[in-house]
C-alpha cells in the first residue's frame, strides 16, 4: 500500500486526499435523500436511514481510540474502494430496489472510518492550525458541489453523479497518504472540559436536520433538483467561508466558539415563522456558518489534549448523536405532526448556549492538570 502513496506529512497532498473524498462523499450522499423522494420514501424513513450515516462514527470512534498505524492507514484508503464498488452497483442500476438501502449503509459505514482516522492524525501531527486546515480542505469545495449536483441531476440524471463519484474515488485511491510511522501524542498539561465540546451535538442536528428532512419536504414540494442545490450551496458557502475564518482566527477563550456554534446551528428555528425559501436561505447560511465552527474550532480544541483518539471519540460522539435526532427525530416530527414541531430539535442548542454564557467557573475548570502535584 505505501507504494502508491506519499507520507501524511505531506501537507498539501493530505489537503488534495481530503478535498477528493469530501467531494466524493457529499457527491454521492447529495443523491440519497432525492433518490428516496423519487422512490416514494417518506419523511421520517428518509430521516431514519439517514441516521445510518451517522451511527457508525460512534462504534468507529470508540473503537480507533486503542488504534495503532495499520488501522489508521486502512481507514484513510478502504472507503475509497467502498465508495468505488458504491457508484459502480449504482451504475449498474441498484438505486431502484431493496439493494440501493444496503448501499447507502455500506457506504454511510466505511465513510465515518476516514474522517475518524484522518481527524485522529490532525492531532498526532501535531502541527498548530492542522484541524483548521483539514476543516477549510474538506468544506471549501463543498461550497460549490450542491449546484453541480442539482444542474447535473436536473438536466442529466443521477448516473452523471455516479460516474464522477467513481473517478474522484479511483483518484483518491491512489492519492491518498499514509502514515511511515507510530505517533503518540506529546504529552500534553492540560486535558479537556467536555462541556466545550456539546456543541457538535448541535451542529449535528443542523447538519441531519437540512440534509434528510428539509431536503425531502422541498423535494415532495416540487422544487427543482436545481433549486435544492442552490440552496444547499448556500449552507456549504458559508460553511466554507466559516473555516477559512476560523482558520485565521485565535480567541484563547474556546467558549466564544462554543457558544456562536450552538446559536448559528440553531437558526432554522426561524422557519416557525414561515416555511419559505427566502428564510430557508437565511437559516441555511447562518447554519453553515455556525456549523464551521463546531467543526473547526471544536476540533482544534480536542486536539490540544494529550490523548486526539479519546478526543476524537468525544467530538464525534457529540456530533452522531446530533445528527441522529435531527435526522430520526426531527423527521418523525415533520412526518406524523408537522415541519414546525419538528423545530423544537434547535431548541436545546440556544438554552445551552445561555447556559454557557452563564458559566461564571470557566477558566478555572477549562484544563486540569494531568499529573497535579
Amino acid at each position: 500500500m505505501g507504494r502508491f502513496s506519499a507520507n501524511i506529512e505531506t501537507s498539501y497532498i493530505f489537503a488534495f486526499s481530503t478535498v477528493l473524498f469530501s467531494m466524493a462523499w457529499f457527491w454521492l450522499s447529495f443523491t440519497f435523500p432525492l433518490r428516496l423522494v423519487s422512490l416514494n420514501y417518506n419523511y421520517f424513513q428518509i430521516g431514519a436511514i439517514g441516521t445510518s450515516a451517522s451511527i457508525p462514527f460512534i462504534l468507529i470512534s470508540y473503537l480507533y481510540r486503542k488504534s495503532k498505524k495499520v488501522h489508521l492507514n486502512l481507514a484513510l484508503k478502504l472507503p475509497f474502494l467502498v465508495m468505488i464498488v458504491g457508484s459502480l452497483l449504482l451504475l449498474l442500476g441498484n438505486d431502484k430496489n431493496s439493494i440501493y438501502i444496503g448501499i447507502i449503509v455500506f457506504t454511510g459505514f466505511f465513510q465515518s472510518m476516514w474522517w475518524i482516522s484522518a481527524e485522529i492524525e490532525t492531532g498526532l501531527l501535531d502541527r498548530e492550525g492542522m484541524a483548521e486546515k483539514y476543516s477549510a480542505a474538506w468544506a471549501i469545495p463543498t461550497g460549490i458541489f450542491p449546484l453541480f449536483s442539482g444542474l447535473m441531476l436536473q438536466y442529466i440524471g443521477f448516473y452523471s453523479v455516479y460516474i464522477i463519484v467513481l473517478l474522484l474515488s479511483i483518484i483518491g485511491f491512489f492519492i491518498q497518504p499514509i502514515d511511515s510511522m507510530e505517533r503518540v501524542k506529546r504529552k500534553a498539561s492540560r486535558r479537556i472540559n467536555y462541556r466545550l465540546i456539546v456543541p457538535m451535538s448541535f451542529t449535528g442536528v443542523g447538519m441531519g436536520f437540512i440534509t434528510f428532512v428539509v431536503v425531502p419536504i422541498i423535494r415532495h414540494s416540487n422544487y427543482s433538483y436545481l433549486l435544492i442545490g442552490f440552496l444547499l450551496t448556500i449552507y456549504w458557502v458559508m460553511f466554507a467561508i466559516g473555516s477559512i475564518y476560523a482558520n485565521f482566527t485565535h480567541i484563547k477563550d474556546q467558549r466564544v466558539f462554543s457558544i456562536l456554534s450552538c446559536l448559528l446551528s440553531a437558526f432554522p428555528i426561524i422557519l416557525i415563522f414561515g416555511f419559505n425559501i427566502f428564510l430557508l436561505a437565511i437559516s441555511l447560511a447562518m447554519s453553515g456558518f455556525g456549523g464551521s465552527m463546531g467543526f473547526s474550532k471544536i476540533l482544534s480544541y480536542v486536539n490540544k489534549t494529550e490523548s486526539p483518539r479519546d478526543g476524537v471519540f468525544f467530538y464525534e460522539s457529540f456530533f452522531s448523536f446530533g445528527f441522529i435526532t435531527g435526522t430520526f427525530l426531527g423527521g418523525f416530527l415533520a412526518f406524523y405532526v408537522n415541519i414546525y414541531l419538528a423545530l423544537i430539535v434547535f431548541l436545546p442548542a440556544i438554552l445551552y448556549s445561555i447556559y454557557l454564557s452563564l458559566w461564571r467557573e470557566l477558566d478555572p475548570i477549562i484544563f486540569v492538570p494531568s499529573n497535579p502535584e
